[in-house]
């Protein structure tokens, strides 16, 4: 599983979907998912862009699939076929009610044990237990909830005790999506939470958690062993679902990883902020 922030933008995370996926990219097929960009109201260039790079990398199928509105076996006879799964980004609640109303919560859970799974931002953050309306306001993201008239959000697997928020530094967003609006939203949560900037991912092998980055990505409300990790210079790594609840806390754990450093050794130059 690779979970960018705005895509394959880069040498480092093309390479960290090689490694996951086994096999060159045009000898596999990718299904495309934009069931969340859907959703998302205004210009979808950046949709037809992001499409594009995909087609760039020459696979030999890249099938476009909504999730919405065809038959179920349909639906599951097409995300069986390919060997990657590529979620587009957009309106994270409509993804995740789409996936549960529609019975897919279930299919993809059985597929991730076979296929590789890339998110791009909405599709990055639908896998947290912290997916809900309390989270959903700490952000700032009540117009991107009244999609759900009234109903309540929920993850449709819930299989993280960390919560994902993208586009750190990115331009167009207001307030400004700063490491000082990442830290002053998370120190009032109490769970991790990994922000990334459109360069970022973070990679998910079995138990083992770690960060793919062409650019900067923090990991705040962050354990002091992992802060201590980053700092000398290892991968700082973290357990799926069954963790014990960590304490609110506003430490920072901030590492820049060169485009071409290889992905096993992502998480190299980490520094601990406070």
């Amino acid at each position: 599983m690779l979970l960018t922030s705005a895509g394959l933008k880069n040498g480092a995370l093309k390479s960290a979907l090689a490694g996951l996926l086994g096999m060159r990219f045009p000898a596999a097929r990718i299904v495309f998912i934009p069931t969340a960009s859907v959703a998302h109201a205004g210009d979808h260039r950046w949709v037809v862009k992001d499409l594009n790079r995909l087609r760039l990398m020459r696979w030999r199928e890249l099938n476009i699939l909504e999730l919405n509105g065809l038959p179920a076996p349909l639906v599951s006879e097409r995300l069986r076929g390919a060997d990657v799964i590529y979620v587009e980004g957009g309106n994270h609640y409509h993804l995740a009610d789409s996936l549960i109303r529609t019975g897919l919560d279930g299919e993809l859970a059985d597929l991730l044990d076979s296929k590789v799974y890339v998110g791009v931002s909405a599709g990055s953050m639908i896998f947290s237990r912290h997916l809900s309306q309390e989270t959903g306001e700490a952000f700032g993201e009540q117009d991107d909830l009244r999609i759900l008239g009234g109903r309540r959000p929920s993850s449709p697997l819930g299989l993280f005790d960390w919560y994902l928020k993208p586009h750190l530094n990115s331009r167009g967003f207001v307030p400004a999506r700063t490491a000082e609006w990442f830290g002053g939203i998370a120190a009032n949560l109490d769970f991790p939470v990994y922000a990334l900037d459109d360069q970022s991912a973070v990679r998910v092998r079995g138990d083992d958690v770690d960060v793919v980055s062409g650019g900067k990505w923090l990991l705040l409300n962050a354990p002091a062993a992992e802060g201590r990790a980053a700092a000398a210079g290892t991968s700082p790594r973290q357990r799926l679902a069954g963790n014990t609840p960590l304490p609110v806390g506003t430490r920072v754990l901030r590492v820049q990883v060169a485009l071409n450093h290889p992905p096993r050794a992502a998480g190299a130059a980490g520094t601990v902020d406070r």
